[in-house]
């Protein structure tokens, strides 16, 4: 279970959690390659739900390094992450500055940016099969359908 108490006992009681830890590259390369369900939490609340599935072989890891590495602006926490930078008039003065002095940015670039920008903290909990990440996945947004999270689909 993670250390951090921000995480409802019901949802901890749902799952062998993972201890929270930052939402970094190097700690995203020892996730497991698994599925299972992550979490995600800004300023000690939980902001966001999602399930890896095999993935090819890489579960986890490799759902949470496409995050980490901003090959996902269009769908999930990476499209959410963008969104709620680009809402921030200093960090878009800051990609503005860049952008004068002619640093040209990918979208990826942007994207990896935003998710750093939010400074998020994650735990995960494995699963042995995709379909019992689902079952998971869902019982933890069932359980936090009054939470505000970023998630758009519950």
């Amino acid at each position: 279970m993670p250390e951090d108490a921000s995480l409802p006992t019901v949802v901890a009681s749902l799952a062998s959690w993972s201890r929270w830890q930052p939402f970094t590259p190097e700690v995203i390369r020892q996730a497991p390659v698994l599925p299972g369900v992550y979490l995600f939490q800004q300023d000690g609340a939980l902001v966001y739900v999602g399930r890896a599935g095999e993935r090819s072989g890489k579960g986890l890891r490799g759902r949470l390094t496409i995050y980490v590495s901003g090959r996902a602006p269009h769908s999930g926490l990476g499209n959410l992450a963008l969104e709620r930078a680009l809402q921030e008039p200093s960090w878009l003065r800051e990609r503005l500055e860049e952008v004068e002095a002619g640093q040209t940015l990918t979208v990826q670039q942007w994207s990896r940016l935003a998710v750093e920008r939010a400074a998020l903290r994650v735990c995960w909990s494995t699963t042995s099969t995709t379909e019992e990440g689902a079952v998971l996945e869902r019982a933890v947004l069932d359980v936090l359908k009054e939470e505000r999270l970023w998630n758009r689909l519950r």
